[in-house]
């Protein structure tokens, strides 16, 4: 499974280095997230490629956004308070999803 980062919407390099844990948005295949699966987080983009690899720590659930993550949202005309997210866990070089 790979998750998408588009960094014009999330500073995904800055999260990734100042955080432990991300949730991520899924917009789709939610049916298709499941705990322990292994994930691949990419930046989109001309400087895109593999920037983490974790695993999936929870099924996809609604939560709050997260206080922490709010400061690397660059999108913030369309952020929302309240979202269907699996969870994530970061590792420097890797990324487990909620």
């Amino acid at each position: 499974m790979d998750i998408q980062a588009n960094p014009e919407f999330f500073d995904i390099d800055g999260a990734l280095s100042e955080l432990d844990e991300l949730s991520w948005l899924v917009n789709q295949h939610a049916a298709e997230i499941h705990e322990d699966d292994e994930v691949f987080l990419w930046r989109s983009g001309p400087q895109g490629g593999i920037v983490a690899a974790g695993t999936i720590l929870t099924e996809p659930r609604e939560i709050e956004s997260l206080q922490e993550e709010r400061e690397f949202n660059r999108d913030t005309e369309n952020s929302r308070d309240l979202v269907l997210a699996c969870g994530s866990k970061s590792m420097k070089s890797s990324v487990q999803c909620y």
